[in-house]
């Protein structure tokens, strides 16, 4: 069985499968989607965690020696798998499918693949375990689809932004999506809930709530300013305030007799 990452939360709601396997092109997808397996785990009583990243030295049996220990502070555990490399090699291959053909009772299996192209997404041990859980694709998120995310994501947080805006924060980001969140995060603290308007041209104003932020790709916003209709109307009636600086300029007193060295007789020019 396989599932995009954005149909995840609604399949955790509804059932917990022993087996996930989260594999993608997509570094933030995947990371949300396995954390919103391990909070799901952690909340049905799998509170113990036990982690295995497959590197150089890694032995397969560790990951079946894993599955049969048995804890002695939690009846329930999550065991997490880490293939950084995408590539398991003939040992992790055979090893990944006779797990999958025996999962071990009271566990979830989480396998983080980061790196899988579409020749192993063929390979055996991969359709092995989709077989015998369910696997996670994070797929990259294109352009043309980039203002509607992030348009969700705002949703998330009660806020909502016009097609002009969406579209200037995806020309920005310029397909990074780790920048994109980062972006609507800073969008969330900045402002309240509710609508976000891109201004282009606006008078300079003093409030805290009104910044601006830089037209590079790690700050997508800076020489454009984004206001709530709220704060946008409480900077234009500032802005309608004349300055400090305008008024009349205070005169300067002269200076007495006594302060002034060229009232001195010492000083006086015979």
């Amino acid at each position: 069985m396989r599932l995009p990452s954005e149909q995840l939360a609604s399949h955790l709601a509804r059932d917990l499968k022993p087996l996930y396997t989260v594999f993608g092109n997509e570094p933030l997808l995947a990371l949300e989607a396995s954390d919103r397996i391990r909070a799901k785990a952690r909340a049905e009583g799998y509170t113990e965690r036990e982690v295995l990243t497959v590197d150089s030295g890694f032995k397969w049996n560790q990951l079946a020696l894993a599955g049969n220990s048995q804890s002695l502070f939690a009846s329930r555990k999550l065991l997490e798998l880490r293939i950084p490399t995408g590539k398991p090699g003939k040992e992790g291959g055979e090893a990944l499918q006779n797990y999958s053909q025996s999962l071990p009772p009271d566990t979830i299996t989480l396998i983080q693949v980061s790196e899988l192209d579409w020749r192993g997404q063929k390979a055996a041990w991969f359709e092995a375990l989709e077989r015998a859980g369910v696997g996670v694709e994070a797929k990259a998120v294109l352009r043309r689809a980039l203002p509607q995310w992030i348009a969700g994501r705002l949703k998330d947080q009660q806020q909502d932004a016009d097609a002009a805006t969406l579209e200037f924060i995806a020309d920005r980001v310029e397909g990074n999506l780790m920048a994109a969140h980062q972006e609507v995060q800073k969008l969330a603290l900045l402002f309240p809930v509710g609508p976000i308007t891109l201004i282009r041209s606006m008078p300079r104003c003093s409030t805290s709530r009104v910044t601006t932020y830089s037209t590079s790709a790690k700050s997508c916003l800076k020489a454009i300013r984004y206001a709530s209709p709220a704060y946008s109307t409480a900077c234009r009636a500032k802005a309608r305030q004349p300055p400090l600086c305008c008024g009349p300029s205070p005169k300067k007193s002269a200076p007495s007799a006594k302060s002034s060295p060229a009232s001195t007789p010492e000083n006086r020019p015979r």
